[in-house]
């Protein structure tokens, strides 16, 4: 990657990360970067084209620092339970770093969820997952697909009380939810 594409997206990571994508500017990101308007647009034809080429980039970066904090982070409960607890500190991170408010987090939480691409990579996740797990006994076969879905929905759908949390409460939360949805609330006889 060319030096000063590198600095547009750095800048753009920063920029986007901070404000969000409809207060950000192709100006805005120019002048973070110290360059000029004209060479942001050398490089990307649009602000969108722009936004996915960091939202790629800077997935990436997660996904290395992800990968090792699940590492670190296994064995201490279900696997479902250890990647959504993970996923929510590496997130807290990247909101503390750059500034992230809560107007800014469900913009992205939005533009994302109609972007198939990228809700994927999450779906799959959970697909890896859910497989892992009937191999090794720990769930019951059923359609991954459909319960990777759900997992996803229901993540979605506390992201924001989970943010609100310390990181006990957090913790304790999302097993007391997943404790519902792997056990169940029907008494087996």
């Amino acid at each position: 990657m060319a030096n000063k594409e590198q600095l547009i997206l750095n800048a753009a990571v920063e920029v986007f990360l901070k404000y969000g994508y409809k207060k950000t500017s192709i100006d805005d990101i120019a002048t973070h970067a110290k360059i000029g308007k004209g060479t942001v647009y050398n490089y990307y034809q649009s602000k969108e084209a722009l936004f996915f080429k960091m939202a790629d980039y800077n997935q990436e970066i997660m996904e290395r620092d992800f990968q090792v904090a699940l590492k670190h982070y296994q064995g201490k409960s279900d696997p479902l339970i250890n990647y959504t607890i993970v996923r929510q500190l590496e997130s807290r991170k990247m909101i503390a770093k750059y500034s992230m408010n809560v107007e800014v987090i469900a913009e992205l939480v939005e533009i994302f969820q109609n972007k198939p691409d990228k809700v994927e990579v999450h779906i799959q996740y959970y697909i890896d997952i859910l497989i892992e797990g009937v191999k090794s006994g720990r769930y019951t076969p059923a359609d991954h697909r459909k319960q990777a879905m759900i997992l996803l929905d229901i993540t979605t759908q506390f992201l924001f009380k989970w943010l609100a949390l310390n990181e006990k409460e957090m913790e304790k939360e999302v097993k007391n939810i997943f404790g519902v949805l792997l056990n169940g609330i029907v008494v087996k006889s």
